[in-house]
């Protein structure tokens, strides 16, 4: 696995490891944010289809929350791409 690289901006941190092509570009695929709706750290993808990023889960799903930032950023790392 490449090292991980994550920038935070504004306490929003971006996959710099993990790149998706849009639009010519190449952007952080996953970014790691304080959940808008309640406690803890979640997980969003970006969707080239509509390009911007949107939750991890499916619409329905339980969304994965986590204490920290880096427990979700190590979980992106792990288990995702």
């Amino acid at each position: 696995m490449e090292s991980s690289v994550w920038i935070e901006e504004l306490r929003i941190y971006y996959s710099h490891h993990i790149l998706i092509r849009y639009l010519g570009e190449k952007l952080p695929k996953y970014l790691v944010l304080e959940n808008p709706d309640g406690y803890g750290w979640v997980i969003g993808v970006f969707f080239p289809f509509v390009g911007e990023y949107a939750p991890l889960e499916e619409e329905g799903e339980d969304r994965l929350a986590f204490h920290t930032a880096k427990e979700a950023r190590t979980y992106v790392d792990n288990n995702l791409d």
